[in-house]
């Protein structure tokens, strides 16, 4: 099955889409609160949006360093 609008995402939107989904899932299976859920999804959905834009205007390095330095910094600060 393929689903449309994930072949349209540049690479950076697409790790993001799924890292995000993966941890929302985990999350919400430990404390489920449907209010904090759809608010991740909104998020998710709004961040994926502005790193698929900012790769169409040919700056996706910009948004690999928006994925990788925030995952960089939780990795050393142990969360």
């Amino acid at each position: 099955m393929k689903i449309p609008f994930l072949g349209n995402l540049c690479a950076p939107a697409l790790v993001y889409l799924i890292l995000s989904v993966i941890v929302t899932v985990l999350e919400s299976t430990i404390s489920f609160n449907i209010v904090i859920i759809l608010i991740n999804i909104l998020f998710i959905g709004l961040w994926t949006f502005v790193l698929n834009w900012i790769c169409s205007t040919g700056y996706s390095i910009i948004s690999w360093v928006m994925i990788i330095v925030p995952i960089i910094i939780a990795v050393f600060l142990g969360i």
